[in-house]
């Protein structure tokens, strides 16, 4: 199995990496970046900003088996068997926070502060979609948009 990893350094051009939570059962991988105004230019000391996408579930060792392999060989440096590259990703959507909890409970309170700033991509939402209703339970239409966004 290879490992997909997203590689961003913690401090990139005036992005402060915050978190990347993954929720495996809907499939949904959270990235919440601190992005750093520049005060001479009138910003805001900072925005926060959220990226909702799909993952797939063979794609990425999870924490208890790396935790396991550490066990097992401590002394091992590991790697990843085959380099992916970067991977691009236009987010044509955005997420409505307080209609987010079919998709992943975690959304909402990871991304708080972004409340106009979390996206997703179209192709995602329509993944989420066809996921069993067991694990999302309304369609992800009724909860992400398109086009404009809502006056808040």
């Amino acid at each position: 199995m290879s490992h997909m990893g997203l590689y961003l350094p913690n401090h990139y051009e005036g992005y402060l990496l915050m978190v990347i939570l993954r929720n495996v059962m809907c499939e949904v991988q959270v990235l919440k970046a601190l992005v750093l105004g520049e005060e001479e230019r009138g910003q805001s000391q900072y925005q926060v900003m959220c990226f909702v996408t799909k993952f797939q579930k063979g794609d990425f060792i999870t924490a208890d088996a790396m935790a396991k392999l550490r066990q097992k060989n401590p002394s091992t440096i590991r790697s990843p068997e085959e380099d992916r590259g970067k991977e691009n990703y236009t987010m044509t959507g955005w997420v409505l926070l307080d209609r987010a909890g079919p998709i992943s409970r975690h959304i909402a309170p990871l991304c708080s502060e972004a409340q106009d700033s979390t996206y997703a991509r179209d192709v995602d939402l329509k993944a989420w979609a066809e996921l069993p209703a067991w694990i999302c339970t309304d369609s992800p239409q009724d909860y992400f948009g398109r086009g404009e966004k809502p006056n808040r």
